[in-house]
């Protein structure tokens, strides 16, 4: 099920670190962002322009011959995480710790489900449930409409989703309590919920990527991608922020199967993607705005 982790499968982040460099000099930039094609490290924040901070983690191991190269082209570092994975134990403990509040822990992806069929299910006037498509590992990807009279043609729409990057779960749950809040007090009688659940529908996807969020949880913790199965490659996954037509392929994306940044072997290549855009298209005579 998707609440089963396979503990033995999981990978282990201990003895990485995160260090945040100062790009100060486009040979800076250059250097950082030759590094990309580098394994031995991740960018949690790739190198984009000249001011803008770049965060790295790297291997305890590597550090030395990574400190060193930064040296040599005077960029300034500091550490920001000392080990990733005991920060990951530690996280763990205080979210078990928790009570027993939905939003006192990131949830799996049976339990948000479990979840949106539940506030369907006590509040059908005000909330509908659709399942917007099925992700590569054939699980649904759900969307609530919320709103007055959802779906009459003249209410316009704001769309919000979560989860696209598997590793985000703050984004999951932010979606799922924007869920909770605007039923909830549309109920409890809010003044300002009832005129905007009047004049507008929310479209509400908290997970676009299920296979990714559900193998965040039990395999990879900094997984970023889907689970797509890519023809002759050895690596998994598409970026699906990276996969929309919009730009398809350029900065910012990498055609390369095994970067986090891959963008697809073409545009709307997974179902995923295809989903949110099926969504859109067909609802863009009414969209207000889009927030993702």
């Amino acid at each position: 099920s998707d609440d089963h982790a396979h503990k033995s499968d999981t990978v282990n982040y201990t003895g990485f670190k995160v260090i945040r460099c100062t790009v100060e000099t486009d040979e800076q930039l250059e250097y950082l962002r030759s590094l990309v094609k580098n394994r031995e490290i991740k960018f949690w924040l790739p190198p984009t322009m000249v001011g803008k901070h770049v965060d790295i983690m790297v291997n305890i191991t590597h550090m030395p011959e990574l400190a060193e190269e930064l040296d040599e082209h005077d960029i300034s570092y500091e550490d920001l995480i000392e080990d990733v994975g005991k920060k990951m134990i530690k996280d763990k403990i205080r979210q078990f710790a928790a009570s027993d509040s939905f939003f006192d822990e990131f949830r799996r992806n049976g339990e948000i489900e479990k979840f949106l069929r539940e506030k369907h299910s006590e509040n059908t006037k005000l909330v509908g449930l659709i399942s917007i498509g099925t992700s590569i590992e054939h699980r649904d990807i759900m969307a609530v409409k919320i709103g007055v009279d959802h779906g009459r043609a003249n209410k316009s729409i704001i769309y919000i989703d979560g989860g696209t990057h598997a590793r985000e779960w703050a984004a999951v749950s932010t979606a799922c309590y924007i869920i909770d809040r605007l039923i909830d007090d549309y109920n409890a009688g809010d003044k300002v919920v009832t005129y905007l659940l009047n004049r507008f529908d929310f479209y509400v996807v908290p997970v676009v990527n299920p296979d990714g969020y559900e193998y965040s949880h039990t395999t990879d913790r900094m997984w970023r991608k889907n689970k797509a199965i890519l023809k002759g490659s050895e690596c998994l996954g598409t970026d699906l922020n990276r996969n929309y037509g919009f730009h398809w392929g350029g900065e910012g994306s990498s055609r390369d199967p095994c970067e986090e940044n891959y963008s697809g072997p073409k545009a709307f290549s997974e179902p995923e993607s295809r989903a949110v855009s099926s969504l859109i298209l067909d609802n863009k005579h009414r969209l207000m705005a889009y927030i993702t």
